[in-house]
C-alpha cells in the first residue's frame, strides 16, 4: 500500500496525511508542513508562527534535526526542479512564485543549482 502512496503523492503530500497519525506533537510539524511552500525566508515563517527567529530555529532544530534555512532552501529547490520538469509554467510565474526579484536572479539561482538553465532543464524532459 505504501508503495501505491508513493507512487502517486509526494513525500511533503506523505507528510502532511501521516504526521498527525505519527507524531506526538503535531502543532509545530503541522504549521511547518502547511506553510513551507508559502514562505520565503525563516523570518518570514516565524513571522507567521509569531515568534521570534531564534524560537523558531531551536523548535525547527527539535523536530526537524536540521536548520530551518537549510530545509527551506533544500525543499524550495526540490520544488523549482519538480515545477520546471514538470510544468509549462512561465519562468517569470516561477520566479515570482518563489520569490525571486526577477526572472534573471532566477535564472543565475537555477544555473547554480543546477548548472542549467530554466530553459535548458525544461527541454531535457
Amino acid at each position: 500500500m505504501l508503495l501505491l502512496f508513493r507512487a502517486y503523492y509526494s513525500k511533503e503530500d506523505l507528510a502532511l496525511l501521516f504526521y498527525p497519525l505519527l507524531s506526538k506533537n503535531t502543532d509545530f510539524k503541522s504549521f511547518v508542513m502547511s506553510n513551507f511552500r508559502s514562505v520565503t525566508s525563516v523570518a518570514e515563517f516565524a513571522k507567521k508562527y509569531n515568534c521570534s527567529i531564534s524560537t523558531f530555529n531551536r523548535r525547527f532544530k527539535i523536530f526537524f534535526g536540521e536548520n530551518a534555512f537549510a530545509w527551506i532552501n533544500r525543499h524550495r529547490v526540490e520544488h523549482i526542479k519538480e515545477d520546471l520538469e514538470n510544468t509549462s509554467t512561465p519562468f517569470a510565474t516561477l520566479a515570482h512564485r518563489y520569490g525571486f526579484s526577477s526572472q534573471a536572479y532566477f535564472s543565475a539561482f537555477c544555473k547554480k543549482q543546477f548548472s542549467l538553465t530554466p530553459k535548458q532543464i525544461r527541454k531535457k524532459e
